[in-house]
């Protein structure tokens, strides 16, 4: 009978340990248990190094049989190949012995008893549970073959592990091609390697290992040097390894994320941009619509008494496109000085549409801002003031403790509106471009001040700019 794949081989010691009645009764009742009968301990042996095909041996053990001598000699040359030991000479102590010796298993024979079935079981049980372990062996094996393959394959990722003092154990391609060292070079180096003088120093690295440790991994961005001292922005994610309990070490991986992060910024900058002058733009429409009204009342009157009026929006315009050109080369836009509030608030009412309202300065005080964009601040909310608050708004501008205010005594703002009203786009006026009250808070944001809305006294709208250094 030629065995299957999964057929059971069982080499039997012809020492009489297994009568051929037992033998005949496992081979008829179960077909997929071969056994092939061995004579001797020396023909064991050869057949073993001779690499038959054997899943179990089934031998007697006690003294005079020769079984523990073949049993040792068995777990020298096939440690895991299970052995049964079938035996008339049996006790508690004999089989606590023979397991200890490397025995699989133990069976005693029994006079009338039924045999071949006990016998049949106990061999169907050690091969399967050495079957289940060789095949999750020989899979762990090939799993981490295949991964070590994989992630010395890998060369757009470094993947290396630490161990639990952050010390560097194992390097890829990888991690040599993104970071620039050899494994000579890094092996037993400390991770901090990686990092900027500024997160070392700010014990970034040592944060990232206790934070992995802590919630089993951590995810980080940020930049980090190479071997060459030049730094790259790398995306970072550090899992802890755990045996049992204990913390056993860290695996690391790391992407160079440099383009994908100036790309980002770019992106951000140019939507900036993109927003500036748009802002800038729409805050064009104001000196514009002064001086054209005043251009067109001399063109048809012949009264010119506006044109200073005009000369002086059409200076504002200057001004305002020498903003967009600045933002365009990228200049600093925010150069802050003591400047006088009244003199910029009466400026930027001057190139308002503001039609029948009126403006109050309560107080004369000093602002630390860059003058161009504080004059821009009050024109979009001088605007803001006409156009909502009401036919003939009086629009108020003072100082509290902190800053200053813009107020009118219109119909005010709901409180479930006042944080919408800085959205770019938000307008409650259908005409409206919903772009003013944003530029206010990017102008407020760039001098590093708060700006909010209040119910002024009156019951209008109070604009607070907080934290503007008023002097």
């Amino acid at each position: 009978m030629t065995p299957t794949t999964d057929d059971i081989t069982v080499l039997q010691v012809d020492d009489e340990t297994i009568t051929d009645p037992i033998r005949e009764s496992i081979q008829c009742a179960h077909d997929d248990i071969v056994i092939r009968v061995a004579n001797g301990a020396d023909d064991v042996l050869s057949r073993l190094e001779a690499g038959d095909d054997i899943d179990c041996v089934i031998s007697e053990y006690g003294p005079g049989t020769g079984g523990r001598d073949l049993l040792d000699t068995i777990r020298e040359r096939r440690p895991t190949l299970p052995v049964v030991l079938f035996t008339d000479r049996g006790s508690e102590a004999i089989a606590g012995e023979a397991i200890a010796d490397g025995a699989t298993d133990y069976l005693r024979k029994r006079e009338g008893a039924p045999q071949h079935q006990a016998l049949a079981d106990r061999v169907r049980t050690v091969v399967a549970r050495s079957r289940a372990e060789t095949d999750s062996q020989g899979a762990s094996a090939r799993d981490s073959t295949q991964f070590e393959l994989l992630v010395d394959a890998v060369e757009n990722y470094a993947i290396f592990l630490l161990d639990e003092t952050g010390h560097v154990r194992t390097w890829n391609p990888g991690a040599e091609n993104i970071k620039g060292y050899t494994s000579d070079e890094i092996i037993g180096e400390h991770v901090s390697t990686f990092y900027t003088d500024g997160d070392v120093e700010a014990g970034v690295p040592e944060r990232n290992l206790r934070e992995a440790a802590a919630e089993g991994r951590v995810r980080d961005e940020g930049w980090r040097v190479r071997e060459d001292g030049s730094k790259f922005r790398a995306g970072v994610t550090i899992v802890a390894l755990y045996d049992g309990d204990d913390l056993a070490g860290y695996a690391k991986i790391t992407r160079d994320d440099t383009l994908r992060h100036r790309k980002r910024v770019l992106l951000e900058r140019n939507q900036q941009l993109k927003d500036h002058i748009a802002a800038l733009a729409h805050d064009l429409r104001n000196p514009l619509t002064i001086a054209r009204g005043n251009v067109e009342v001399a063109l048809e009157t012949g009264d010119c008494s506006g044109l200073d009026a005009s000369m002086q929006s059409l200076n504002r315009m200057e001004e305002l496109l020498d903003s967009i050109v600045s933002l365009a080369r990228g200049d600093r836009v925010v150069d802050p000085e003591p400047v006088d509030l009244r003199d910029v608030a009466e400026d930027a009412w001057s190139v308002v549409p503001t039609d029948g309202a009126t403006l109050t300065i309560e107080e004369n005080v000093m602002v630390v801002a860059d003058r161009g964009q504080l004059q821009q601040l009050l024109e979009n909310l001088f605007k803001n003031a006409a156009d909502h608050g009401g036919p003939e708004p009086t629009v108020r501008v003072g100082e509290f403790d902190g800053g200053f205010y813009v107020e009118d005594d219109g119909p005010g703002i709901p409180a479930t509106d006042r944080t919408a009203v800085f959205e770019m786009g938000h307008s409650t006026d259908p005409d409206g471009t919903g772009v003013g009250l944003a530029i206010c808070e990017r102008i407020v944001d760039a001098h590093g001040w708060d700006i909010s809305v209040h119910t002024a006294f009156t019951g209008g709208a109070r604009f607070e700019v907080s934290g503007a250094g008023v002097a």
